[in-house]
């Protein structure tokens, strides 16, 4: 029934879609707005994307990037809106078909980026919580660094205001991040609590609180910070943000710049600052490329502990050198990644009844090629001058667009003296 109405919303689209006048949009006002499609959602979470409004002109390039807006609710497998024509004026449909947003899952992933890092368990999610775009989920898993995972997300948390709220607890065993000795597990348990408003559309800015307890094995105890083998780190973190990329999954235009603040102190044992910057541009090029540019800079001031320096080799890696792993005080990424469609990102459906058919429908699949440059610079101290030697990697692979995990990379990387590597990820690079 779903897709019928779908398919039924489009033909409609398509058959009053050259009555509306496209030559002449400019002279064309939006007399109403309709919504199609959202069986869960609720209509306010999609309509607060949009930018066109009931009174303003016609603009085409602006109801795309409505479309996009709404397709980075990550709450819809396809998204169309279309202009039909009224007597004085034009109607927008938006027609949405939604994605399956709750169900229990199995949990397979690998860790650090590296496939060998297996951890595998279950959970259960709520992505789209009484219909507002909430997330909740309860996730336990096992093998390496095992634990548990219970998270909410509010982005309504407040409508009028604009505000939304986060609340997190965790408990995990956790290889150290150690270089320079045998890794060892450390028990990490902790919590959060978020407060953030949205600025407009784009804009957005986080206050975080959060506590951490970490506990050493005895025979590591001296990489605690008071030597006594468990370390408390009460935090308070500021996050400001900006954001107006295309489509989140794979980025092609706009720019992304985040600022964030972290400080961590205990009375007597812990003071330190952690802060950050990234910035991401994407800019079109012709034939639907683009091209893809990153720098990010982190650095720790203050006393730190061992497992609060920066760390390339872990969650941030260099393709080409894969494997290296250094710490320091300062840490600076660099990339660079032309990515061209070769498959632009069409829809099929599997039918069937049930689930399969509400949720097994409009689903995406493409193929695109990326050529990347990775770099990265590390300082041991807080001396802007004595940086390491540069690390850097570059390669080419293949980016299949594909349903729910939205990207599976398969890539070929080389170091500055031409040694080869695979890798296999999940989700865009940058």
């Amino acid at each position: 029934m779903r897709l019928s109405f779908f398919y039924l919303s489009v033909i409609v689209l398509a058959l009053f879609h050259s009555a509306s006048g496209q030559d002449q949009s400019d002279s064309l006002i939006v007399r109403e707005i309709i919504v199609l499609g959202n069986e869960k959602t609720r209509e306010y979470v999609i309509r607060r994307e949009l930018k066109t409004k009931i009174g303003q002109h016609l603009d085409y390039s602006l109801l795309e990037q409505d479309r996009k807006r709404i397709q980075n609710l990550q709450l819809f497998n396809k998204v169309v809106i279309e202009p039909v024509a009224t007597g004085d004026g034009v109607a927008l449909l938006v027609v949405v078909a939604e994605r399956w947003y709750i169900f229990p899952y199995p949990i397979l992933f690998y860790n650090e980026r590296d496939v060998k890092k297996l951890s595998y368990g279950g959970g259960v999610v709520h992505q789209n919580f009484r219909g507002m775009a909430t997330l909740i989920g309860l996730s336990a898993w096992f093998g390496f660094n095992p634990g548990f995972q219970l998270y909410y997300r509010n982005p309504y948390f407040n409508r009028d205001r604009q505000l939304y709220t986060s609340f997190g607890l965790y408990s995990r065993k956790m290889k150290s991040l150690a270089t320079d000795v045998e890794r060892f597990d450390e028990i990490h348990r902790g919590g959060s609590l978020g407060l953030g408003k949205r600025w407009g559309y784009h804009a957005f800015t986080t206050v975080t609180m959060g506590y951490r307890r970490i506990s050493f094995p005895e025979s590591f105890k001296a990489w605690s910070h008071g030597n006594d083998g468990v370390d408390h780190l009460p935090s308070l973190s500021f996050e400001l943000k900006y954001d107006n990329r295309d489509l989140i999954e794979y980025p092609k235009s706009g720019w992304f710049a985040k600022l964030d603040i972290n400080k961590v102190h205990f009375p007597g044992e812990i003071d330190y600052t952690q802060m950050g910057v990234d910035f991401r541009i994407y800019i079109p090029l012709v034939l639907r490329t683009a091209l893809a540019a990153r720098f990010a800079y982190d650095r720790v001031n203050g006393d730190t502990p061992a497992y609060a320096k920066t760390f390339i080799g872990y969650s941030e890696r260099v393709r080409g050198q894969f494997g290296l792993r250094r710490a320091g005080q300062q840490r600076a990424i660099g990339s660079l990644e032309l990515r061209i469609p070769l498959l632009p990102v069409t829809f099929f459906s599997l039918g069937g009844e049930g689930l399969l058919g509400d949720y097994g429908n409009h689903l995406p699949f493409g193929i695109s090629a990326g050529f990347f440059y990775d770099s990265a610079a590390m300082w041991k101290t807080q001396d802007m001058t004595a940086w390491d030697s540069l690390i850097e990697g570059y390669g080419m692979g293949i980016h299949f667009h594909l349903p729910y995990i939205q990207l599976l990379r398969v890539e070929s990387a080389w170091d500055p003296y031409g040694n080869q590597q695979w890798i296999i990820d999940a989700g865009v690079w940058f």
